[in-house]
């Protein structure tokens, strides 16, 4: 038989895209050192889980019902007072198994079978002994609540609570006296199933912060995997570019090998400085400084720079996103391509800045798009700062790499003053 779908709990709002919460809880915002943690504060590994809590709530009800049954008026001899406390307890049992099987998805039939035994053992003592007590129908009346669909619940709800009005009445008790006993079932019934519908809303919360956190780690891989490519894969290919040069200097001008040889140990350390900022997702680098960098490797791969940036002061987000395209278009460059010149340009307009790398490489013309893993990463990178990427060859065998992106903080600027202009060639 196919299983029933759990419905949607009555008092579950989901969360709220302001909620503050976190996983594991966490102490109010403005408390101090000193201020005493609450229940619902404590950690996830406390006593006081929501289990716990429902468990301790319907053992308070039983309880109160037991104190019911001594108080109320059954003759005094071993079966009656037996009889109360037998149906009574098994009341209850099926309380926590319907509280600890995870009830709502039960197979109708069971749910209802369930039911039936529950209504038998409430209605049992008011058959037999002519008696009822406070909270008589609460166990019952609250199941009927979680066990069967929305559209009858509560009809079957009310009608079990009229029950609980009409047999005191009829058993000669006075309306004070029968309404008392009506409201003390009404109570405990909405108890059950509140207690119930909380459990289901801190599983449903526990089952969102778990897809929030593999969502947040999630996006920290991609981040990662984004830095290590357009970050570590530039200096990757330089120091592999220098080392390949220095080695066919050793022998004809070691002197020239040696400067190589100490660019390739510097780029060697800046690698390592980009890894150990890479785990907080900020890099230092800045669209100048790359600009000068490129030039140079260019230059060690007989490649004509030809470097013009006149885009004043920037943001330092702006300017290292700027920077690390700069990085990935190099990369490119030197990778897939058989240049021999190769532009890198950036200037304001407005409120815009644009960054253009174009080299004279590529055998035939080539698609615009951003296809590529690295163009993938640029592109989504320029997006997160409101920026766009294209890419395109032309009929000359040039490819031109294009980003722009909002000028956003400048007006607050954070970065290098003195490296906002660089301009003209690079020597060879």
């Amino acid at each position: 038989m196919p299983r029933r779908q759990q419905r949607p709990g009555w008092l579950w709002s989901g969360p709220t895209s302001g909620s503050k919460g976190q996983i594991g809880g966490e102490v109010a915002a403005g408390a101090g050192p000193d201020t005493p943690v609450s229940s619902a504060d404590r950690p996830t590994g406390s006593i006081w889980t929501p289990r716990a809590i429902s468990y301790l709530v319907m053992s308070g009800l039983f309880a109160t019902q037991l104190a019911g049954i001594f108080a109320a008026r059954i003759p005094r001899h071993g079966f009656a007072i037996g009889l109360a406390l037998i149906t009574a307890g098994l009341l209850f049992g099926l309380q926590l198994c319907i509280a600890r099987r995870g009830a709502a998805r039960w197979p109708p039939r069971r749910g209802l079978g369930v039911l039936l035994a529950m209504g038998a053992l409430t209605y049992l003592p008011l058959a037999v002994l002519r008696v009822v007590w406070p909270g008589m129908a609460g166990f019952f009346a609250g199941s009927i609540l979680v066990l069967r669909p929305a559209r009858t619940s509560w009809a079957l709800f009310a009608f079990v609570m009229a029950s609980m009005l009409v047999a005191p009445l009829g058993l000669g008790k006075d309306a004070r006296d029968a309404t008392y006993l009506m409201i003390a079932s009404l109570s405990s019934g909405l108890t059950v199933f509140a207690v119930y519908q909380l459990r289901l809303v801190s599983k449903r919360a526990q089952t969102a912060s778990g897809q929030l956190a593999h969502a947040a780690s999630v996006r920290e891989r991609e981040r990662f995997s984004m830095d290590l490519h357009d970050i570590l894969g530039y200096s990757l290919s330089a120091i592999t570019l220098k080392a390949e040069l220095t080695r066919k200097l050793v022998g004809s001008d070691p002197a020239l090998a040696q400067g190589e040889l100490a660019e390739v140990v510097e780029l060697a350390r800046q690698a390592a400085v980009d890894v150990r900022l890479m785990a907080s997702g900020y890099s230092s680098i800045s669209l100048v400084r790359e600009a000068g960098s490129a030039a140079s490797l260019l230059s060690a791969a007989c490649i004509t720079p030809q470097v013009a940036i006149d885009c004043g002061a920037l943001d330092d987000e702006v300017d290292a996103v700027l920077a690390i395209v700069l990085r990935e278009a190099v990369t490119n460059v030197l990778r897939h391509s058989a240049a021999r010149n190769c532009a890198i340009g950036a200037n304001r307009e407005d409120k815009t800045i644009t960054l253009t790398v174009t080299n004279d490489g590529v055998p035939q013309p080539v698609k615009s798009g951003t296809g590529g893993h690295g163009l993938r990463n640029l592109a989504r990178r320029l997006e997160a700062i409101g920026g766009e990427l294209r890419t395109g060859g032309s009929h000359d065998d040039q490819f031109s790499l294009l980003a722009m992106v909002p000028a956003q903080g400048s007006a607050g600027f954070r970065g290098r003053p003195d490296e906002s202009r660089l301009s003209g060639p690079h020597p060879p």
